[in-house]
């Protein structure tokens, strides 16, 4: 079965700190930081996951990233849980990104595919555009 639909996402926690174990926010210009991330999802799928991202800040605010999620819930009326490998971009203003499924299990095991965020804002939720397969 394909799944080629849109997910919304909602952060419900984050928790951001440099290398050297300082608060993100509190450190200007050229960074390194881990964020610890929760998401709680709505539509096609519904759950929650949690996400841990590395993130390289450039002095103008742009940078890159790359994060694991780990979403446990139901995704077309199936219950289980799967993996998403992600990499990215950001500005002061918005994100892009693409994620591959790297694992699945439960009534989830076999997805593949992938899915890619474009955002713009701060928003309460998010679109997570979907272009999975499940067998």
């Amino acid at each position: 079965m394909k799944i080629q639909s849109t997910a919304l996402f909602s952060v419900t926690s984050w928790d951001e700190q440099t290398w050297e174990g300082k608060p993100a926010k509190e450190v200007q210009g050229e960074k390194f930081t881990l964020a610890k991330v929760g998401y709680a999802y709505a539509g096609v799928l519904t759950g929650e996951s949690r996400f841990q991202y590395l993130m390289h800040y450039r002095a103008d605010g742009t940078g890159t990233f790359t994060g694991i999620e780990h979403f446990k819930g139901n995704l077309e009326g199936r219950e289980g849980e799967f993996v998403l490998a992600h990499e990215g971009t950001f500005d002061a203003a918005s994100v892009k990104g693409t994620a591959r499924v790297v694992s699945a299990s439960g009534g989830l095991a076999g997805l593949h595919g992938g899915a890619r965020v474009e955002l713009a804002g701060h928003q309460s939720q998010y679109p997570l555009v979907l272009d999975l397969e499940l067998g």
